[in-house]
C-alpha cells in the first residue's frame, strides 16, 4: 500500500511545541479578571478574560496538525479504526480536495473578500466590547430616546407618584441638626398617615453616647422609619429597619434617563443582610413581614405580590416615567435661616404643617433628601441617586420595569453583518451604500421602539457600528474587485 504524505515532521514538533507554550500561557492568565481605570471623571475598563480563551483556542488550533499525522501513522499501519479509516481513504480525500478548491475559488471571489472584510470587523467589534472604550449602553439609550422621542412625543402621566422625595434644605451642615430636622418630618407624615420613609445615614456618625446616637435611637422607634445605609454592618444588632444604597453612580448610570441597580443586593445569598432601600420601603408600603425576604428564579425576582424583572445576575433597569426628567413632587421642607421653624411648599403653596395635604399624600412612602450650603455642590451625585431610587420604587409599583434582552450584542453584529455582505454582493457599490445605511436605519427604528413601547432594551451599540463600518468597507471592496475583474 502506498503510503500517504504526512505532515512535515518538523512542521508538527513546532505544533506541538506551540501547543505546550500556549497551555502554560493559558494557566498564567487563568486569574486575569479586569483592569479599570479613570480618566477625565469617566470610568474605563478593559475585560481580560478574553485573554485566557484565546491561549486555549490557539492551543487547540495548534493541536490540529500533530493530530492529523498521528492518525495518518495510524492508517498507515493499518490500526486505525474503521470509523476513522474512512477519513483517510480515496473517496473522502477527492470530496475534499474538490471542496477546497471549490471554497478558494470563492474565497478568492468578490464573496470571499466581503466575508473576510466582514470577519475583521466583528473581531474588532469584539475586541471594543471587552475593552469598553466605547460607552455602548450610553450610546445606545441616547440614540433610543432620540428615534423615539422624534417618533413619538413624550406622553403626560395622569397619576401621581406613589413615592415621594423631601427635600429638605437648612442652613446648617451639622449631622444632629439634620437628625432633628427628620424627627420633626417623621412625626409630621405618621400624622397624615404616611407609610414609610427614607432617612439616609451614609456618612453620619454614630458613636454611642453623642447626641447623634440618641436622635438615631428616637427615630427607629418610629415604625415607617427605614435608615438609608452603605454597608450592610452599619447599625447591624440592632432592630432598626435600614436598607441598603446598592446604586452606584459609577456602575449604575447608563445615561441620565436610564440607571440600573441589584435590588435584592447580597440578599439573595445572605438572608441576614438588608435588602436596597427600595425594596424595604416597598415591604413598608405593603405590610410585608421583615421574615419575607425575595427569591429570583432566572430573570424575575419575586417579592410578595411583585414580580419584578431582573437580569440573569440581578440588575434591573429603570427609567423615567416621562422625557422631562426624574419624577419629582414638588414638596420641600425649609429651615430658616435664623428661626427653627419648619415650612413646607408644595407646588406653589406654603404650609406650616403636612396635615393639610393628607389627601394628597396620605398612604406614600418618602424619600429625605438633604441639602444645606455645605453639601449643595459637593454631593450631586447623591441628588442623582436619590432620584434614581424614587424612580425604581415608582416604577416597580407601576410594572414599568425596562426588560433587558440577555443576548450577546456580538450574536446582532453578525446577523447585521451578514446581512450587509449579502447587500453589498447583491447590488452594485453606489446602490449598496444606500441599502446598507437603509438597514441600519430600520434596525435603530425597530430597536428604538422597543425600547419606548414595550420595555425592552438591546444592546444595539456595536451591530450599528458594524453597520456603519461595512457601509463604508464592503462597497468599496466590490467596487475594487469589479475593478480587477475588468
Amino acid at each position: 500500500m502506498e503510503k500517504t504524505n504526512n505532515p512535515n515532521r518538523s512542521r508538527v514538533l513546532i505544533c506541538v511545541f506551540g501547543a505546550v507554550m500556549f497551555t502554560i500561557l493559558s494557566i498564567l492568565t487563568n486569574r486575569l479578571t479586569s483592569y479599570s481605570t479613570r480618566m477625565s471623571n469617566i470610568l474605563y475598563r478593559i475585560d481580560l478574560a478574553w485573554v485566557f480563551w484565546l491561549m486555549v483556542l490557539c492551543a487547540v488550533a495548534c493541536l490540529v496538525l500533530p493530530v492529523i499525522y498521528l492518525l495518518q501513522t495510524l492508517d498507515e499501519r493499518r490500526r486505525l479504526p474503521k470509523s476513522l479509516a474512512f477519513f483517510f481513504g480515496d473517496r473522502f480525500r477527492n470530496w475534499r480536495e474538490s471542496a477546497t478548491t471549490r471554497l478558494i475559488r470563492m474565497l478568492r471571489g468578490e464573496l470571499g473578500y466581503l466575508a473576510a472584510a466582514g470577519t475583521a470587523i466583528l473581531i474588532l467589534m469584539a475586541v471594543f466590547s471587552n475593552t469598553y472604550f466605547v460607552r455602548d449602553r450610553e450610546m445606545a439609550i441616547n440614540l433610543n430616546e432620540f428615534v423615539a422621542g422624534f417618533l413619538h412625543p413624550a406622553r403626560a402621566v395622569s397619576s401621581a407618584p406613589t413615592a415621594v422625595q423631601i427635600e429638605l434644605y437648612t442652613v446648617s451642615s451639622n449631622t444632629a441638626d439634620y437628625l432633628r430636622h427628620c424627627s420633626r418630618i417623621v412625626k409630621d407624615l405618621e400624622n397624615i398617615g404616611a407609610k414609610g420613609v427614607l432617612v439616609d445615614l451614609r456618612g453620619r456618625a454614630n458613636s454611642r453616647g453623642t447626641e447623634e446616637h440618641k436622635l438615631i435611637a428616637e427615630l427607629g422607634e418610629s415604625k415607617i422609619v427605614v435608615f438609608g445605609l452603605d454597608y450592610f454592618w452599619d447599625l447591624s444588632g440592632t432592630p432598626y429597619s435600614r436598607g441598603i444604597f446598592t446604586f452606584r453612580p459609577f456602575e449604575s448610570y447608563l445615561s441620565p434617563r436610564l440607571n440600573r441597580i441589584k435590588p435584592a443586593a447580597d440578599a439573595l445569598e445572605y438572608p441576614e443582610r438588608p435588602l436596597d432601600v427600595s425594596l424595604e420601603l416597598l415591604r413598608k408600603l405593603k405590610d410585608y413581614p421583615e421574615s419575607m425576604k425575595p427569591v429570583q428564579k432566572s430573570s424575575v425576582l419575586v417579592f410578595g405580590d411583585y414580580h419584578i424583572p431582573v437580569t440573569t445576575d440581578g440588575w434591573m433597569y429603570s427609567r423615567p416615567r416621562n422625557d422631562f426628567g426624574y419624577v419629582t413632587s414638588g414638596l420641600t421642607a425649609e429651615v430658616g435661616r435664623n428661626s427653627d421653624t419648619l415650612i413646607y411648599h408644595f407646588k406653589t403653596e406654603t404650609y406650616s404643617s403636612l396635615s393639610e395635604l393628607r389627601e394628597q399624600l396620605g398612604g406614600k412612602v418618602f424619600f429625605i433628601s438633604w441639602e444645606n450650603e455645605r453639601s449643595w455642590w459637593s454631593r450631586l451625585e447623591d441628588i442623582y441617586t436619590k432620584s434614581a431610587n424614587i424612580v425604581i420604587l415608582d416604577n416597580i409599583l407601576r410594572d414599568n420595569i425596562v426588560r433587558k434582552v440577555e443576548i450577546s450584542p456580538l450574536w446582532l453584529a453578525i446577523l447585521c453583518l451578514a446581512v450587509s455582505i449579502f447587500l453589498a454582493h447583491k447590488f452594485s457599490p453606489f446602490v449598496s451604500v444606500m441599502m446598507i445605511f437603509l438597514f441600519g436605519g430600520v434596525v435603530l427604528v425597530i430597536d428604538s421602539l422597543l425600547y419606548d413601547r414595550a420595555n425592552l432594551l438591546i444592546e444595539i451599540t456595536y451591530p450599528l457600528l458594524s453597520i456603519l463600518m461595512a457601509m463604508v468597507i464592503l462597497p468599496a471592496l466590490s467596487f475594487v474587485h469589479s475593478l480587477r475583474e475588468s
